[in-house]
This record gives structure tokens, C-alpha cells and sequence, in this order.
């Protein structure tokens, strides 16, 4: 006290405060603490209200923001998240000192933001920044630094960077399994993360057995019929079609759009009915029965919007449907496709790499189908950390 003067003294108490209520929670040694410093400093009343009030007000600002933009996030609207995570960022960093854990917390919200709208090379930056004071704050164990290896894993695997990223998801799964239950659902993001890098390096046994392992996961925690489930259903059944293993692509492809064809039914098409569908017409034209493949990638063409990247695969897979006694048909949907592929490539999807330029198609229709898929390998329905 003899050390501060007057108007220093509300300013540590002001500290105190801050410190007391980092955790959000203000327990009755610290609230004594409190009373301590605020009768040793002589304070008064006034200023202790005011000190109190401000800083309770300034984290509900804060609060209040990450609420609204968490409520855009979940119902789809993710630019105006964005917009409102910024916020709550930027009112945060008036509040906490740089490299604090509350501060941590929003920069991640961003940077989650920013990787769900596509824009993975602005979140890269934020969230290495949040994970190095994850780790600073949480220690090397600590079951949140799952999610920030998985989170740091998938944008590096979004922007090519494939051994970095094969080296955060790696230890996203190791660590999951040593801090979750075996059922866990967060053990089964770990795996389909890991599988999903799998897939796109073409290691497709190893994507098939992580899928396998996420799939009975969800199916003990949420139910045959449960989106979680039907989407590790339907990633499975593609990881099998990679791996030649037709018949149970085929029975997985069947069980994922049987599970959804009721939504379909209210009028409420999704994605993962799409996507379902694509995998078994895929896996239905493997097994030379071109005519049902037909039907199948057909109307999963009726399910995504005109820019989705999805749409690119059905077309080309659709392609493939075709012989040459068509070939003036497979030239269309290879047009088709390449329409498809320049729309895309303009579209942000936090689920799939865009191509940087649509490969002009050649007369046969066969430049674009390896450079298109080999940059949409991750389009399997996976079920990011975001």
C-alpha cells in the first residue's frame, strides 16, 4: 500500500480482479482475497463498485458476441459468425493480456470461422497462435489439446502441408486414445480426421480400418439412424469402393441412403444424402451394373447446389457410366463437369480442397477427371472438428 499511490491502488485492485475472475468462476477465498485488498487499500466504495461493474459488463460484451456468433454457426450462417467472433476477439483483447487462455479461446473461434469458409490460409496463422498458448496453458495432456491438434491438423491437410499435418492428427489420435473412454465420441473426430489424410494421400486401407473403428463409435453412442452415424456410414463405404472391397461399399453406400431417404421424403435433401448417393453409384458402376449407377448418379445431381465441388464428382463419375457407343453423351457431362468444376472453384467448403484452375477438357473427356478428383480426395462426408 505505501508503495502505491491513490489512484495506482484502484488500478491493482482493478488486477485483482482480473485475475480473480479468469476462470469465470470466483470462489469464496477469492472473493475474500478481495475484501482483503479493498480494506488494506482503503478504497472507496464508489470506485470498488464502478472497478466491478466495468469488468463484469466488459466480459458480458464479450460473452454476448461469441453467443450471437455461435448461433449463426450453427444455423449455417457462417459469415456472420465470423463478423461476430471478430468482435468478441477483438472486445477480449482489450480485457486479457496477449498469450492468456481466454484470449486463446477466441482466436481459435477465427480462426474456425475463417477454415469454414474455405479460407484456410488467413486461419493458419491464428490458430498456430492459439495452440501454441493451448499449450502453454494446458500441458502436454490435457484432453482440449486434442481438438487443437485435430483443428491445426485439418487446415495443414486443407493447404497441402501434408506431413505437418500428418504429424498433428497423429498425435490428436494417440492423445484421444489415451484421454477418452473407448466410445468416445471426440476419440471418433480424432479417427475420422486421421482417416480423412489417409484417404488423401491414397493410403486407403488404413482410411478404411479408422473409419471402421469411428463407425462402431457412433453407432453404440447416437443409433443406427443418427446423422453422426450415417455420415461415418457413407465415408466408409467410399474408403471400401477405394479399396476394391465392393460388396460392403455397397451395403454401407445402401444403409446410408436408406437412413436419409426419409428427410429426402419432408423435402429436406441434405449433403449426406448426396454424397450417399455418389458412392454407391460409384460403387454400383465398379461392379458393371451401369445402368443402376446411372439412376443413382442422376439423382444425386438433383441434391447439391450448382457450385458445390460434390457436384463435379458426380459428374464424373456419371462420365464413366457411358461407353463409346455415347460418347456424344459422355463429352456432355464431361462439359458438364468442367462447368461445375469453374463455378467450384470459386465456392468455399470447409469439407473440400477447391482446384487453384479447372482443367480444360479434351475432346475423349480425359484430362479432367484425375486432376479434379486427386484434388477432391477429401470429399467423404467427413465430420471436421469445426
Amino acid at each position: 500500500r505505501a508503495a502505491l499511490s491513490d489512484g495506482m491502488r484502484e488500478t491493482a485492485y482493478a488486477l485483482a480482479v482480473d485475475i480473480a475472475a479468469a476462470d469465470l468462476s470466483v470462489g469464496a477465498e477469492e472473493t475474500r482475497l478481495l475484501d482483503i485488498v479493498k480494506e488494506r487499500f482503503a478504497l472507496d466504495p464508489l470506485a470498488v463498485a464502478a472497478i466491478e461493474r466495468g469488468r463484469l459488463e466488459s466480459e458480458f460484451r464479450v460473452d454476448l458476441a461469441r453467443t450471437i456468433g455461435s448461433a449463426h454457426l450453427a444455423a449455417g450462417r457462417v459469415e456472420e459468425a465470423l463478423a461476430q467472433q471478430r468482435i468478441a476477439l477483438a472486445q477480449a483483447q482489450v480485457i486479457w493480456p496477449p498469450g492468456s487462455q481466454r484470449l486463446g479461446v477466441h482466436i481459435d473461434d477465427v480462426a474456425a470461422a475463417l477454415a469454414s469458409l474455405g479460407r484456410h490460409a488467413e486461419a493458419l496463422p491464428l490458430m498456430r497462435e492459439a495452440f501454441d498458448i493451448a499449450l502453454r496453458e494446458y500441458g502436454p495432456d490435457h484432453p482440449d489439446r486434442v481438438g487443437r491438434h485435430g483443428n491445426l491438423g485439418i487446415v495443414l491437410h486443407r493447404l497441402g502441408e501434408y506431413d505437418e499435418a500428418r504429424h498433428h492428427l497423429d498425435t490428436a489420435l494417440s492423445l484421444g486414445r489415451a484421454v477418452f473412454p473407448a466410445g468416445h465420441e471426440r476419440l471418433a473426430l480424432a479417427l475420422t480426421n486421421r482417416s480423412n489424410l489417409h484417404y488423401t494421400v491414397g493410403e486407403y486401407e488404413d482410411a478404411l480400418s479408422l473409419r471402421l473403428e469411428a463407425l462402431e463409435i457412433r453407432t453404440a453412442a447416437f443409433g443406427e439412424d443418427a446423422r453422426p452415424t450415417v455420415r461415418s456410414r457413407a465415408a466408409v463405404a467410399d474408403a471400401a469402393r477405394r479399396c476394391g472391397m465392393l460388396e460392403l461399399g455397397r451395403t454401407h453406400a445402401l444403409r446410408a441412403v436408406s437412413s436419409l431417404e426419409a428427410e429426402v421424403r419432408d423435402g429436406m435433401g441434405s449433403r449426406e444424402y448426396g454424397f450417399a448417393l455418389v458412392v454407391l453409384g460409384e460403387v454400383e458402376l465398379a461392379l458393371g451394373e451401369r445402368r443402376r449407377a446411372e439412376a443413382t448418379l442422376r439423382k444425386s445431381l438433383t441434391i447439391f447446389e450448382d457450385a458445390d465441388p460434390m457436384r463435379v464428382r458426380a459428374w464424373l463419375s456419371l462420365a464413366e457410366v457411358f461407353d463409346s457407343s455415347r460418347q456424344d453423351e459422355r463429352i456432355r457431362v464431361l462439359e458438364q463437369a468442367n462447368a461445375s468444376a469453374s463455378r467450384s472453384s470459386g465456392s468455399a467448403n470447409v469439407a473440400t480442397p477447391q482446384p487453384s484452375t479447372p482443367t480444360p477438357i479434351s475432346a475423349a473427356g480425359t484430362s479432367l477427371h484425375a486432376d479434379i478428383t486427386s484434388s477432391m480426395r477429401c470429399c467423404t462426408g467427413c465430420a471436421c472438428s469445426w
